[in-house]
């Protein structure tokens, strides 16, 4: 699109008009006439080498328009295409529609009224359909180019098929704050984010604190914004940027427990669960004290701040923080009241097991919690590589009953696996990452990209207490373009939805041991996704009925009608995703 923008550029003049050019055929020539028109040397749009149309009740007689022709351009003409032979240039000047014709081979103007009279009350011939697509092959490549050109389904985003992503302000950027957050929303948007999380950004509490900075997750103050990150006029101004981009936000909330030096430890001291007289440390976190949600006061505070947050500044949605450690009824009772002011999504930190699971299913208090399990699984098999796991995992993900209607987030790394599991996802996965990656984004749920997991930013351990920012220059621009091709996949194919539009997840059984192989389908729509898991090219056939249809490769190119395939080849730790 951007070629013809420029060929009608230099093409087109200010008294451009349609013109009509006749032209007979030569003695000597047997196919049907194509027509170049071109002006400066820039063929124009619709004219490059497009084959003429006979015209009626004129033997040998041929007929082109030239739409928005320029006062002054060349037409020439050829026997059915460049091989077969051509006139050499004519130039016309602004003289109106002309009847031509050649002798040897020099193209001529003839005053063939006749060839007028037959054709004056005759609709003129539309250009074409076929677009002529001109490409310099680079000078260090040594074949021939090839074309693949296939229809592009539309991008649509919807609450099914949503990409999350998850911002640590602190380390984000070089200032770490809100405003260097705001300098990357457009990239953000680019890379095919739909919502942007922002880990805690309220004040954080100074006392008890266990390294440099202040844990995020150690609330001071759930109505300010810390003065680390900026102020409340540089959060209205990111929310009111994401908002402009078409992405929401939601904000981190910590609801089980407070920092040490809260306001209300000192003046409601009963909101928090005492044992022998002093305030409990969850989980031995000792620069935070646990919450006591029997105090109807609490609730009624926390909803308050909750509901701050959508009056004054927009924002579009909750992660709330170690959801299973608050009670199941506050949670429906906060986004009740929530609700009131703006419906916003509500996604559960929590494992989504076993009676866990009921936080999403059950009465649909939130709308995704993590597959957390599964992760963890992922992460097993990095290292074992069995397959056969793997399939049987990914199957138990996809149809566990108690998310039927609902969704999940699947990652593979986020602020907790970096601090605590051994560093960024290039170490957690390993060599198996980019197969991994597509797996993420096609085999189920909501997929989440973590702080510069897009480019591939290699990390050991990185603790919430410190500040370690992204090298945002050192990436990976392979893993860049491979999550934006996914994110696309994941707007434009409605296979590869989730939630209440699942579908069907078919695995398939290969000749390869390291070889997995599936197919998302929904209403007649289908995806088949394939992945090597060994650092070896795989050869493999396929056992069962994979779709008989043309399917093209979105990462090679290639096309190929799926169930007349003999053998599929994938580089080690390849991939490829087929789509209809």
């Amino acid at each position: 699109m951007v070629l013809a923008a420029v060929i009608a550029a230099v093409a087109v003049t200010a008294s451009a008009a349609d013109r009509r050019i006749a032209f007979k055929r030569p003695a000597g020539w047997t196919n049907t006439p194509h027509i170049h028109a071109y002006a400066n040397d820039v063929p124009l749009p619709g004219c490059d080498n497009q084959e003429m149309t006979a015209v009626p009740g004129k033997a040998d007689w041929y007929w082109f328009t030239i739409y928005n022709a320029p006062e002054r351009h060349n037409v020439m003409f050829n026997n059915g295409g460049w091989a077969r032979g051509q006139t050499g240039p004519m130039y016309l000047d602004s003289q109106g529609d002309r009847a031509l014709s050649a002798s040897d081979g020099d193209v001529i103007s003839v005053a063939d009224e006749g060839v007028w009279a037959a054709i004056d009350d005759i609709p003129a011939p539309q250009p074409a359909a076929t677009s002529k697509i001109r490409f310099h092959r680079p000078d260090d490549w040594n074949g021939v180019p090839r074309l693949i050109a296939y229809k592009e389904k539309n991008i649509e985003r919807t609450a099914t098929n949503r990409v999350i992503y998850e911002v640590f302000v602190r380390n984000f950027s070089p200032e770490g704050t809100l405003k260097g957050v705001e300098r990357q929303v457009s990239r953000l948007k680019e890379l095919g984010v739909d919502i942007v999380w922002l880990m805690p950004i309220y004040t954080m509490g100074e006392k008890g604190k266990w390294g440099t900075y202040s844990s995020p997750y150690a609330v001071r103050d759930y109505k300010a914004v810390s003065p680390e990150y900026g102020s409340a006029e540089d959060l209205r101004s990111l929310v009111n940027a994401i908002h402009a981009a078409g992405m929401e936000v939601w904000l981190d909330w910590v609801a089980n427990h407070t920092a040490l030096d809260h306001a209300w430890v000192s003046q409601h001291r009963e909101y928090y669960r005492t044992s022998g007289g002093n305030i409990v440390n969850p989980h031995g976190w000792n620069d935070v004290y646990q919450l006591d949600y029997s105090n109807n006061g609490l609730r009624t505070a926390m909803i308050d701040a909750l509901q701050y947050w959508v009056r004054e500044f927009d924002i579009d949605g909750y992660r709330c923080d170690y959801a299973d450690g608050v009670p199941r009824d506050f949670w429906r009772q906060a986004r009740a009241e929530v609700n009131k002011i703006k419906p916003v999504g509500w996604l559960a930190e929590s494992g989504g097991d076993g009676d866990n699971a009921k936080l999403v299913s059950e009465d649909g208090i939130f709308d995704y919690n993590y597959a957390w399990g599964f992760r963890d699984k992922l992460a097993e098999f990095a290292g074992h590589g069995d397959v056969n796991t793997l399939k049987r995992l990914c199957s138990a993900l996809f149809y566990d009953n108690a998310y039927n209607g609902k969704s999940r987030m699947v990652y593979l790394s986020n602020h907790d696996v970096v601090q605590d599991k051994g560093g960024t996802e290039d170490r957690t996965m390993g060599a198996r990452l980019a197969p991994l990656t597509v797996l993420q984004f096609t085999v189920y749920g909501m997929p989440l990209i973590y702080n510069g997991q897009e480019i591939k930013y290699s990390s050991g351990p990185i603790v919430l207490a410190e500040k370690t920012p992204i090298d945002w220059n050192s990436g990976d621009a392979n893993m860049t373009s491979l999550i934006r091709s996914l994110t696309t996949l994941k707007h434009s194919e409605p296979a590869l939805r989730t939630a209440g539009e699942r579908g069907d997840l078919i695995n398939y059984d290969v000749t390869h041991s390291s070889v997995y192989v599936y197919e998302r389908r929904l209403n007649g729509e289908s995806v088949v996704v394939m992945l090597n898991f060994s650092g070896s090219t795989a050869e493999f056939n396929v056992n069962g009925n994979l779709p008989s249809a043309p399917y093209l490769d979105v990462f090679s190119g290639t096309s190929r009608n799926l169930a007349s395939a003999d053998t599929f080849s994938l580089p080690p730790y390849g991939y490829a995703v087929y789509v209809k």
